[in-house]
């Protein structure tokens, strides 16, 4: 990552050091900063002499933070005067991709320009991420209430120039619930745990790399909410971005289904008119639906489809895609995707919500041709080493469940008399972490005749001349 000294920050305005893709700005929030870092504490106020600071540091104080190292220390905003202040930066006009890093907060949301774009960043030292294009010269940071908690402090920031605004990435907009939002921390341990939360939203960029990905879901919203919030979560849309609608479960049984069609012609309408491209999906099928071998629809699947056709609006039904495959995998318990097991019938763990982008994937794919050169069968993104002389390391980048098997040739007199096998299972990837590591045990496996790693497409993974020998 590249770097900038603090005496150079003031030259970001006048295009100098910011006009080239990679580089980055890093600050350090509070009353000590680290090395080759940016220090703003409380009294940084903003000046165009110096390219960066807060509009107003009346409300802004130094606060000791839970992390270590930058993260040790962090600047709170007023809660009350929260409207009042902002940290603003002096950029050439671009693309830029941000990092924030909280400090001790229980929820929080984050603005540019005032308007929201990173909603219930949660606990201490969790990192957001933003996409943003910038075109007045500026861009100011706000942080406002999450859903809980009254704490807005931030203890980094890390602003990359990403490109031109010419060669700013079509985006994807997310209008989702809890099933499709942004769970943190965004990179977690390997392997995954059952009790890690997960959002579909937060995973489908990787299917799309040609994409931006701008999941603003919530937890808790639905179509009356998201309609009233319509102006602000699409305020950095641009004519052909993409806006996938995907809401029904905390509409049913709150609202009739006469006023979800009615408030989903709404939105489709008012997206129409920004110059976007309105598609609908249902939402995720959830284990509260699911009696006697079928899933039923308590989250107005049926009327999102005929509000999709009444309009003449994309359609995908992702409520379908989900139910057949939880049904394929054990009956439709699917608990072990889900978080928290059988104690939460609705949301997914990180493994689910890796599974449900995939299926979101296919979908939008499906309508709009997008990423249809990535061929999930062909590229499975499987590569292993020997960790020991009986255990094999598995490192998966597929964002997709893959499936392989061990092979091993058993010779006696040498002649194959049979084949050993072991199959192998590798879930879907969290797309913010690079890496998924998963541990096979090769004892009992034959190093002589050698052991080969074969996809269940039928490609060698490891070619049939690259064995794996044990040490």
């Amino acid at each position: 990552m590249a770097q900038l000294s603090a005496p150079a920050a003031a030259f970001a305005a006048d295009g100098g050091y910011m006009k080239d893709p990679g580089n980055t700005l890093l600050f350090d929030f509070g009353a000590t900063h680290e090395d080759g870092w940016i220090r703003a504490d409380s009294k940084t106020k903003y000046t165009p002499e110096r390219g960066y600071g807060f509009t107003m540091v009346s409300y802004v104080s130094d606060v000791p933070s839970r992390g270590s190292g930058v993260l040790s220390d962090a600047v709170r905003i007023s809660y009350h005067d929260r409207k009042k202040t902002a940290f603003r930066v002096d950029l050439p006009d671009g693309v830029y991709e941000l990092s924030l890093y909280s400090g001790d907060i229980s929820y929080m949301n984050v603005t540019i320009d005032g308007y929201p774009v990173i909603f219930d960043l949660a606990a201490p030292s969790n990192e957001a991420r933003v996409e943003v294009a910038v075109t007045g010269g500026s861009v100011d940071i706000g942080l406002d209430r999450g859903a809980g908690g009254m704490e807005l402090a931030m203890a980094a920031l890390t602003v990359t120039r990403k490109s031109d605004i010419a060669e700013r990435r079509p985006w994807i907009f997310i209008l989702g619930d809890s099933t499709a939002a942004t769970r943190y921390p965004l990179l977690l341990p390997q392997p995954f745990e059952e009790g890690w939360q997960g959002g579909w939203g937060q995973m489908l960029g990787a299917y799309l790399p040609e994409y931006y990905v701008h999941n603003i879901s919530i937890g808790g919203m639905g179509t009356r909410e998201q309609l009233a919030a319509l102006g602000g979560s699409l305020h950095f849309a641009e004519d052909g971005d993409y806006v996938i609608i995907s809401l029904g479960i905390n509409d049913f049984g709150v609202i009739d289904e006469d006023e979800y069609k009615d408030n989903l012609k709404k939105i489709i309408t008012a997206i129409r008119g920004m110059g976007c491209v309105p598609i609908v999906m249902s939402d995720a099928a959830t284990r509260r639906e699911y009696k006697d071998g079928t899933f039923g629809d308590m989250c107005y699947a049926n009327a999102a489809k005929a509000t999709a056709d009444e309009t003449g609006a994309a359609f995908y039904d992702l409520h379908a895609a989900h139910a057949e495959y939880l049904k394929a995998l054990d009956g439709g318990e699917g608990m072990f995707l889900l978080y928290n097991g059988i104690r939460d019938q609705l949301h997914p763990n990180r493994g689910g919500a890796g599974q449900l982008a995939r299926l979101v994937y296919e979908g939008f794919s499906a309508l709009t041709g997008a990423g249809t050169e990535y061929d999930v069968l062909d590229k499975p993104l499987i590569k292993c080493r020997i960790r020991d002389k009986n255990t094999l390391e598995l490192i998966s980048t597929a964002p997709y469940e893959a499936r392989a098997a061990l092979i091993s040739p058993v010779y006696v007199s040498g002649k194959c008399e049979r084949v050993k096998s072991k199959a192998i299972t590798l879930p879907a990837y969290d797309p913010l972490t690079p890496e998924q590591h998963i541990f096979a045990d090769l004892s009992g496996f034959d190093p002589g005749s050698g052991i080969y790693l074969i996809s269940d497409s039928g490609t060698a993974v490891i070619g049939y001349d690259e064995r794996i020998r044990k040490r």
